[in-house]
């Protein structure tokens, strides 16, 4: 660890809390909030709960590096921080300081509730429910979900109570390209995982019906976004570009059958995603 220089070991802290998926959480839930209130006016609170998504999302990270030390050893040995960057000590000196920061910042707001059980999710997550068959693809999923929802309540005072017909469905959408994403990281990692004892849906009951959980949530999702469309009658012409990663998606799940297919797999979802939630300015 000695053997890193300080701007090097600042640039591994920001790797290890992911500062790239940090930067895109906050673009677009900011994003969001100036479309739900058309840029009238700024809840001062809107800040603070980005600051503290930075925060507890940042922390998430850290905590899931730690206990997940030796199976990142296995999965991705050039990419391990904790115990090779920062010794562990540090890395939870770091957890716990970030929580706190959220904790500070919001415990005078309604939202202080929302982010307490956030981090106690989260250690749970990283503890035990990841090594649950579905049960941490799917928390991570709803939080996902829940964290686009609270900008409904931060819009209220500037808007009216018909924007959550437009949340709901893009918070929807959100919840379930993390689910997918999820399960497809757990494929990726399923080496690591397998010999760890963790109990993740892939080490349980194997590649092929882990692909055919894969197929159902695709085709749920794709059902609600043409429904969501529908409801809508207008054309929102990223849901197109949506519907066509979908089922390169899909085509490309069919003939996975290796780690670095599953990452681009893991990519692909993450631009369904920016595409997506990009989608709410065309509405």
């Amino acid at each position: 660890m000695s053997n890193y220089s300080t701007i090097e070991k600042c640039t591994e802290i920001l790797r290890l809390l992911r500062w790239k998926n940090l930067f895109l959480i906050v673009l677009t839930l900011g994003a969001i909030y100036l479309k739900v209130t058309w840029g009238d006016s700024f809840h001062p609170l809107i800040f603070i709960y980005l600051f503290a998504i930075v925060c507890v999302m940042g922390a998430g990270n850290v905590i899931n590096d730690i206990y997940d030390y030796k199976i990142d050893l296995i999965n991705k040995p050039h990419r391990v921080v904790v115990g090779k960057v920062i010794s562990i000590k540090s890395s939870k000196a770091l957890y716990v300081g970030l929580n706190l920061s959220a904790l500070f910042v919001t415990h005078r707001y309604f939202i202080f509730p929302y982010f307490f059980v956030t981090i106690i999710i989260l250690w749970l997550y990283s503890y035990k429910l990841k090594s649950l068959p579905l049960v941490g693809n799917f928390v991570i999923s709803a939080l996902t979900f829940c964290s686009i929802l609270i900008i409904y309540e931060l819009s209220l005072p500037f808007t009216s109570e018909s924007i959550g017909v437009l949340l709901l469905p893009i918070a929807g959408l959100a919840f379930f390209v993390q689910f997918l994403r999820e399960i497809i990281k757990d494929v990726e990692d399923v080496k690591g995982d397998k010999e760890q004892g963790c109990r993740t849906f892939p080490v349980l009951f194997g590649e092929k019906n882990t692909k055919l959980v894969i197929y159902v949530i695709s085709f749920v999702f794709l059902g609600a976004m043409l429904y969501w469309q529908w409801m809508l009658e207008k054309h929102i012409w990223p849901l197109y570009a949506i519907y066509y990663l979908l089922a390169v998606f899909l085509v490309k799940v069919y003939r996975a059958s290796h780690k670095s297919h599953y990452t681009f797999l893991s990519g692909l979802l993450k631009m369904m995603m920016i595409v997506g939630l990009s989608s709410i300015i065309f509405v």
